[in-house]
């Protein structure tokens, strides 16, 4: 088996770190990779998604790798129209800006290129753009490592 998948629905931080507390939570001893793909824009500010992370971080052993992918918001009027019916939709949700997507790699090592634009994620030949896709600006990526 080259890996394993856990799927779960993610409770509150609060939880997440008094199960640590109480039972010492760490996922495993050898490294792993976390995918917080499509989650964290689901968290609304009020429930600190940056701790959440945090505390997930905390229970990754040294060398294991965390990708994270958010909406971004860029302050642009017309992506304020699209949190709002992305809301709408879903009941909940929060786009960020660069610098509250960054703080969730806090104390992680970026992996090059970095924090981009999803397209800019190591792009094939012939990956669109965000200059010739304008939607491809809502989202980023990115991966680090725990030291």
């Amino acid at each position: 088996m080259i890996g394993r998948w856990v799927i779960m629905n993610l409770p509150p931080a609060d939880s997440i770190r008094r199960a640590q507390c109480r039972t010492g939570l760490r996922l495993s001893s050898r490294r792993e990779g976390q995918f917080r793909a499509g989650i964290l824009h689901h968290i609304p500010g009020s429930e600190r998604p940056e701790e959440l992370t945090e505390t997930l971080c905390r229970a990754l052993p040294s060398g294991s790798y965390v990708f994270i992918h958010h909406l971004l918001d860029s302050g642009d009027a017309a992506i304020a129209d699209v949190q709002a019916a992305f809301r709408e939709g879903l009941g909940r949700g929060q786009f960020r800006t660069w610098a509250q997507v960054t703080k969730m790699f806090s104390g992680l090592e970026l992996v090059e290129p970095g924090l981009v634009l999803v397209p800019e994620w190591r792009p094939d030949a012939g990956t669109p753009s965000a200059r010739d896709l304008p939607v491809l600006r809502l989202a980023c990526a990115g991966v680090a490592r725990k030291p």
